[in-house]
């Protein structure tokens, strides 16, 4: 028989105690797994008793017994049970070590002597493990203990009183007097030699993961210090116990027993009194809720916006959302010094201020608006280098930095430690004395015009503190809750750096005097196309930090603290400023260090003929200063209250753009630039590059305004860099008289024998280089109208002049005749005695100046199409018609470039010229198509004239060794050339014939026919004998020129008339083989028939039918055999 020994008055057992205010259970609870009743599991080595929502339950198989810690009765279960929380749902240790004893089914615990009697109850199948064990040893119990039981069970429960001496045997087993026996006690513990148990290894003996596992929280880091005395800033009350040596320890501030009073688990649990509103922390810690006024943070006041961030780090608010000592410390589980819930310095920390910024943002006020809070001392930042910090501030510490010597709020405020009503700062320091502690170089704006406690020491900043009371510091710049980025201090700035700058310097305002004017060097923008070299000037950010990666702002190129840059002059009142004070950071003469540090490639100018100080050192800008007063730089700009746009200092004059007007300042009479004007006649400025020369020229193209836009407009600065006399050199010559070339003269491109400069636009007009229209090839010793070979001139520059050309389309040559420009300027040179005189235009032509819609109303239908097939922006053909004036237009006339491309050599060849003398044909010759195989140029106004192609007419079928009048091939010439030549045909010009006209007939028409229907000629098998009509017969065609079945007559000189005589294109249309058919031949002699043969019309629609009635027929189809005509005509007595 298993028998508990005997316990004291008190508890009776020690799993059972209830905590003496709250009921709770001071033991670990487990449950096996099993409806019924709790099994509870006591451990006298280690467990401790958690309180509410800590309790460990394990998942058994048994119902109806507890099982309590007794050393005398080894009571095992037969494996390992792991722990389970029920508060945090992670797995604990299993127990090893426990010894339960056991406990009745309804929980009441037996007293020494008496039998425990097991429950009955045991369900089959509940025990996974170890069923049968378990059976055997219940049964054993059953048998021994129910005797007892029952005769006893009564006396029991009379004898039943509370003793606590097992369950405070759990920590303090010295001081239980039952565990003082003779001999050696059956201990699992060796039996401690003091009675000193509550200490902190004895707490970690619980807290270590057996029963709760607070390594991390309180072990692992940071916590409140133990095992320390208190210093003698701390007062320790004597309800605080110490320990024997009187260090602090975990009982100073915990109790294992609970606490008495009213209060909630979450200020109670295990303290020696309720901790409402961190009010433990203020008993040892006295002074430190005093408040601003005595250099404290604020406590208890409310927060309404209480940072969850805060609550989230383990932090606490106090009654009603108010700031608490826990509000920022934790005394467990705090990962920085100081115990502070998130950390205020180190890498954790992206300012080195994280716990203030919590709640303070990047200002220390919380109640004010937001937009007042935008704008305080940076921190996070490196301490300057001029900084002088005493060893120990006025309150006795030492300057806090954070990590890698950064500003931190604690450099200059104490949140415990502060001068009293001084804003917790460390320092007595007022004013501008606090400032000039770190900020020694500012000392320098005492006497200079900034110095606004002197010069205006009635001005009021933001909070109407005068400047004469509060100091020059404080007149610009708050601490905290500036205006604008610098902490500014005064209304009226936005927030942008240069906002600051003009809340003085605008209308209204203390320096209205100064201000910038419309046209000012731009600020708050990225420099874009800049490279800052040597000492570069500061950029800044929206806020105002300095970043090399920022944008200019007016501290860019100012310091607003040191009047002159290279002295310590500070500025007469008496005196104006210049280019070499005024604030500026660098000085502008004599060598522009200012402006050069960014703008270094615009150095080049110095030398050149753009160099003020060379060519017009007297000069004066529109500010009356000349060079020396002004600088290089400010010759010609300024970057305050310019006259126009990129920042000029001189007066402008005319021009399509704002640049054009800038150059012409100089560049025109009257002026220092006189000599260099550009003429009448000059390039086009102002107007729109087609979108993919401009994509790939690689020049600027300019906005009206003057900006830079890849879809802006040509401009003076698209071909000139005004700052650079000779592309890719680095200085100007040095020289004032001296001549630029095509070389220089602040080109951005060389303008050199390969036409870079004028190719980067116009491309297909660079491929002119090395043709019959390159004076390189053909003229290299005939001189421009400006007296220049082609070597000083250029390719282009042979024929055109950028400026001060002779007329339209920059011409530079002599003109010859013509009703259009274009022809007189072709035949400027193809004419007798001019270069291209080995190509004159051979009268007759190609008709001239009409346009392709004035044709003959026999052409007109056809050459309809012409127009349909106009470009897309409805301006312009597919071959280019012009003005009287050259330039072109959709209802111009066809000129020489109608056809020809004069800088093109070979349409079907995107290249340049050989270099060498070429004696062009059909497929070149600078024609806009080529004529080759199949007279494509011909066919785009003449498009029914194209299905000869192929037919016994096609030259290159019947006759491909025969040659037309100039000697060529129809392989050399074309399909349509080998009949007709656009200039100088033979027959005096009729239908531009190429060939010999044949005999036999005196009509102009007839003899066309005849070159080759002839004995003798290319159609000597097709000869007719009879092929006149009656000479004596005038026909009138009833359809008019361009309708449908139109026969056309002639009169005599071969000219198409109403009335007139039937000829063989009367019913022959020379150029299409089948009037069934509209198409090309098949590209092999063919032998005709009555319904091809280049007939007119159908059988139906013959002009014969107009007289002849039913016997037209006959006559239309056999005009040619008067035999098969008589043999079959309806009319015997009609004649032949």
């Amino acid at each position: 028989m298993a028998l508990l020994p005997g316990a004291g008055r008190g508890r009776s057992d020690l799993s059972g105690g209830r905590d003496k205010y709250h009921g709770q259970d001071h033991r670990s609870r487990t449950r096996l797994g099993i409806p019924g009743q709790h099994w509870k599991l006591g451990n006298p080595e280690r467990r401790a008793v958690p309180s509410q929502g800590y309790r460990h339950r394990l998942e058994g198989e048994i119902a109806g017994f507890r099982l309590l810690p007794w050393g005398g009765t080894d009571v095992r279960p037969p494996r390992q049970l792991p722990v389970r929380s029920e508060r945090q749902g992670r797995n604990h240790p299993p127990l090893h070590h426990a010894r339960p004893a056991v406990r009745g089914p309804q929980g009441s615990a037996l007293r020494g002597g008496d039998v425990c009697q097991p429950d009955k109850h045991i369900q089959d199948g509940q025990m996974r493990n170890g069923r049968g064990w378990f059976r055997s040893v219940l049964s054993l119990l059953a048998i021994l203990l129910l005797p007892a039981l029952s005769g006893q069970a009564q006396a029991a429960a009379d004898r039943l009183e509370r003793n606590s001496a097992r369950e405070c045997s759990m920590c303090h087993i010295r001081w239980v007097d039952e565990f003082k026996t003779e001999g050696t006690p059956d201990l699992l513990i060796d039996y401690p030699p003091t009675r000193q148990v509550a200490n902190e290894m004895m707490c970690y003996s619980c807290h270590d993961g057996s029963v709760v596992d607070s390594r991390w929280r309180v072990w692992e880091t940071s916590r409140h210090k133990t095992g320390e005395k208190p210093s003698d800033k701390i007062t320790v009350p004597e309800n605080y116990p110490l320990d024997s040596n009187g260090n602090i320890q975990c009982y100073t501030c915990h109790s294992a027993h609970g606490v008495e009073g009213g209060t909630d688990m979450a200020t109670a649990i295990f303290l020696r009194e309720p901790n409402v509103n961190s009010s433990m922390c203020r008993k040892c810690h006295q002074g430190k809720d005093r408040g601003p006024d005595e250099g404290s943070h604020p406590v208890d006041v409310e927060f309404p916006k209480f940072p969850e961030k805060i609550l989230r780090a383990g932090g606490k608010a106090g009654t009603g959302k108010t700031v608490i000592c826990e509000s920022c410390h934790t005394p467990h589980g705090s990962t920085a010094e100081h115990f502070l819930v998130v950390p205020n310095e180190g890498e954790g920390s992206l300012t080195h201020s994280m716990l203030c910024e919590t709640c303070h943002t990047v200002s220390p006020d919380i109640n004010s608006e937001q937009v007042l809070r935008r704008f305080s001392h940076p921190v996070a930042v490196k301490l300057p280098r001029e900084a002088e910090l005493p060893e120990r501030w006025d309150n006795g510490e030492e300057p806090y930095l954070g990590r890698g010597d950064t500003v931190n709020c604690r450099t200059c405020h104490s949140p415990h430690n502060g001068t009293p009503k001084n804003h917790l700062l460390t320092t007595k320091k007022r004013g501008d004395e606090l400032c000039l502690t770190c900020h020694t170089s500012k000392k320098r704006i005492y006497g200079t015009r900034h110095d606004i406690a002197k010069k205006f020491p009635e001005s009021e900043n933001a909070d109407g503190e005068k400047a004469a009371a509060k100091g020059t510091c404080r007149s610009c710049h708050f601490m905290h809750k500036g205006y604008g980025p610098k902490m500014w201090a005064r209304r009226g700035a936005e927030a942008t750096m240069e906002g600051v700058c003009l809340s003085c310097h605008s209308e209204g305002g203390m320096a209205e005097e100064k201000t910038t004017g419309r046209y000012s060097h731009p600020v708050g923008v990225k420099p874009q196309r800049i490279k800052q070299e040597g000492a570069a000037l500061p950029l800044f950010t929206n806020k105002g930090r300095r970043d090399p990666e920022g944008k200019i702002s007016c501290a860019s190129c100012h310091d607003p603290h040191r009047w002159a840059p290279d002295s310590d002059d500070r500025g007469a009142d008496s005196k104006e400023g210049d280019v070499n004070n005024s604030f500026l950071r660098k000085a502008g003469t004599p060598d522009g260090k200012l402006c050069k540090s960014c703008h270094a490639s615009k150095w080049s100018v110095i030398g050149s003929k753009h160099d003020m100080g060379l060519m017009e050192p007297h000069s004066k800008n529109a500010k009356g200063q000349t060079i020396e007063e002004s600088g290089v730089c400010g010759a010609c700009h300024t970057p305050h209250n310019a006259k126009a746009e990129k920042l000029w200092a001189r007066s402008p004059k005319h021009g399509e753009d704002s640049i054009e007007r800038l150059c012409t300042s100089c560049h025109s009479k009257g002026r220092e630039a006189e000599r260099k004007t550009t003429g009448e006649n000059s390039h086009p400025l102002g107007v729109r590059p087609d979108g993919r020369i401009a994509r790939k020229s690689g020049l600027p193209y300019f906005t009206e305004s003057g900006e830079r836009d890849p879809n802006g407009n040509v401009s003076c600065a698209t071909c000139h860099d005004v700052h650079r006399w000779e592309p890719g050199v680095a200085e100007g010559p040095g020289k004032r008289k001296i001549e630029g070339n095509r070389f220089n003269s602040f080109l951005r491109k060389p303008y050199d024998d390969t036409a870079t400069l004028c190719a980067s636009c116009h491309r297909e007009n660079a491929l002119v280089v090395g043709t019959d229209h390159d004076m390189n090839v053909t003229g290299p010793r005939s001189r421009n109208l400006n007296g220049e070979t082609v070597e000083q001139s250029g390719v282009c520059g042979a024929c055109h002049a950028v400026h001060n050309a002779f007329g339209s389309l920059l011409w530079v040559r002599g003109v010859g005749s013509g009703e259009n420009r274009n022809e007189a300027l072709c035949k400027g040179c193809h004419a007798r005695r001019k270069v291209g005189s080995k190509k004159i235009i051979r009268e007759p032509s190609h008709p001239m100046n009409k346009a392709v819609s004035d044709a003959r109303p026999t052409l007109r239908r056809e050459t309809s199409a012409f127009y349909e097939h106009a470009r897309k922006d409805g301006k312009s053909t597919e071959l280019p018609l012009f003005k009287p004036d050259g330039k072109r237009s959709r209802d111009g006339d066809i000129t020489c470039p109608t056809c020809h491309n004069v800088h093109h050599w070979d349409p079907d060849e995107w290249s340049r010229g050989s270099g060498q003398k070429i004696e062009g044909d059909g497929g070149n010759s600078f024609l806009r198509k080529s004529n080759l195989p199949d007279s494509g140029l011909c066919a785009t106004c003449h498009t029914w004239k194209r299905f000869v192609v192929g037919t016994d007419h096609d030259m290159s079928v019947t006759a491909p060794q025969q040659k037309n009048s100039l000697g060529q091939t129809v392989a050399q010439s074309g399909v349509c050339s080998a009949c007709h030549e656009p200039h100088g045909s033979t027959a005096g010009g009729y239908l531009l014939w190429a060939r010999k006209l044949g005999t036999g007939s005196d009509l102009p028409q007839e003899q066309v026919c005849l070159s080759c229907h002839s004995r003798g000629g290319i159609a000597s098998d097709k000869v007719v004998t009879e092929f006149k009509h009656p000479r004596n017969v005038t026909i009138t065609e009833q359809n008019h020129p361009g309708q449908n079945f139109y026969a056309p007559v002639y009169n005599k000189k071969g000219r198409k008339v109403d009335a007139g005589l039937l000829s063989c294109p009367t019913c022959h249309n020379p150029h299409i083989w089948s009037a069934t058919r509209l198409g090309p031949g098949k590209g092999k002699p063919v032998e005709g028939n009555a319904r091809n043969s280049f007939l007119r019309f159908r059988s139906r629609n013959n002009i014969c039918r107009n007289c002849h009635g039913l016997d037209s027929l006959v006559r239309y189809k056999y005009f040619h055999s008067s035999r098969v005509r008589k043999k079959m005509h309806v009319y015997p007595k009609s004649g032949g």
